[in-house]
C-alpha cells in the first residue's frame, strides 16, 4: 500500500498528467483550426481575386478557367445562381472561422449574432444553388460526383436548422457543436481543393483518377470524405473531449497536429499551384 505521503504526491502527478492529455488535444484542435482560419482566408481572396474581379471587369469567360461551367452566354438564370454562389462561397469561408473563434462571441455579440443568420441563410441558399447547378446545368465529376454534391447539401440543410434553433432557445453548448458541423460540411469545397492539390503535390502527377473527364476512385473518394472524414474526426473529438482524461485524449492531440500539417501542406499546394496562378494570370 502507498503511504499518505507517497498518496499525496501521486495524485498531483495524476492531475498533471490528466491535464496534460486534455491540453494536448485542445492545442492540436486549436493549431487545426487556425491553420484552417488561414487557409480559407486565402481561399475568400482567390475567390474575391479571379470570379469577384473578372465579374466587375465584365470578363465572366475567365470563370471558365476553373469552372467548365462556369459562364455559359446566354444562360441568364444559371450565370445568375453561380454568381450567387460564388459570392456566398467568399461570404461563409471568411465569416465561418470568424464565427466560430470564441473571441468574435465575447468581443463582437452584435456582429456575431449577425454574421450566424448570414451563414445560416447561405447554408439554405447555397444547399439549393448547388442541387441546381448539378443536376440542371450539369457539373464534371460523373455520378458519384453529383450523389456527392446532393448528400453534402442534405447535410448542409439539417445541420443548419438544429443550429439556428439552439441559438434561439439559448441552448449555447449544444448549439456550439452542431454550429461546427455545420461549418465541417460547409467547408467541403474548400476541403476538396486542398486535398486534391495535396495529393498531387505528393505524387506529382494525376493517380487513382482521369484528369480529362475528372472520374476515377480517388475523386469519388474524395467527395465523400470532403465532408464526411472532418465530420467523423469532430465527432471523435467531441467524445473524447467528454472523457476522463486519458492517454486517447493525448494521442488524438498528436494526431490532430498531424492533420494540422496535412491541411497546412495542402493550403501551400493549393496556394502555389492553383490559387495563386489563376488571380495573376
Amino acid at each position: 500500500m502507498l503511504s499518505n505521503n507517497n498518496a499525496g504526491a501521486a495524485l498531483p502527478a495524476g492531475r498533471n498528467k490528466a491535464r496534460w492529455a486534455q491540453k494536448s488535444m485542445q492545442w492540436g484542435a486549436k493549431s487545426w483550426f487556425i491553420v484552417a482560419a488561414i487557409g480559407q482566408g486565402i481561399f475568400t481572396l482567390y475567390i474575391i481575386g479571379l470570379y469577384g474581379v473578372s465579374a466587375l471587369t465584365g470578363n465572366f469567360e475567365r470563370w471558365n478557367s476553373m469552372m467548365p461551367h462556369g459562364y455559359t452566354a446566354g444562360d441568364t438564370a444559371g450565370n445568375i445562381v453561380i454568381g450567387l454562389h460564388l459570392l456566398l462561397a467568399a461570404v461563409v469561408s471568411i465569416g465561418g472561422p470568424f464565427q466560430l473563434a470564441p473571441q468574435s462571441r465575447q468581443r463582437f455579440p452584435r456582429l456575431h449574432r449577425i454574421n450566424g443568420k448570414v451563414y445560416i441563410a447561405a447554408a439554405f441558399i447555397m444547399a439549393l444553388s448547388g442541387l441546381y447547378l448539378t443536376w440542371v446545368r450539369g457539373s464534371v465529376g460523373g455520378l458519384a460526383g453529383d450523389l456527392a454534391i446532393t448528400l453534402n447539401a442534405v447535410l448542409l440543410v439539417a445541420f443548419a436548422i438544429p443550429t439556428y434553433r439552439l441559438a434561439r432557445a439559448r441552448r449555447m453548448a449544444q448549439h456550439q457543436r452542431w454550429a461546427w458541423r455545420l461549418f465541417m460540411v460547409m467547408s467541403g469545397v474548400w476541403f476538396f481543393r486542398i486535398g486534391l492539390m495535396l495529393w498531387l503535390a505528393l505524387w506529382g502527377r494525376p493517380v487513382g483518377f482521369d484528369p480529362q473527364t475528372f472520374t476515377g476512385p480517388f475523386l469519388t473518394a474524395l467527395n465523400y470524405g470532403q465532408y464526411l472524414v472532418p465530420l467523423a474526426l469532430l465527432e471523435v473529438y467531441f467524445y473524447l473531449k467528454q472523457r476522463p482524461a486519458s492517454w486517447r485524449q493525448a494521442a488524438y492531440g498528436g494526431f490532430l497536429w498531424v492533420c494540422t500539417l496535412l491541411t497546412a501542406g495542402g493550403i501551400v499546394a493549393a496556394t502555389l499551384a492553383m490559387w495563386l496562378p489563376r488571380v495573376l494570370g
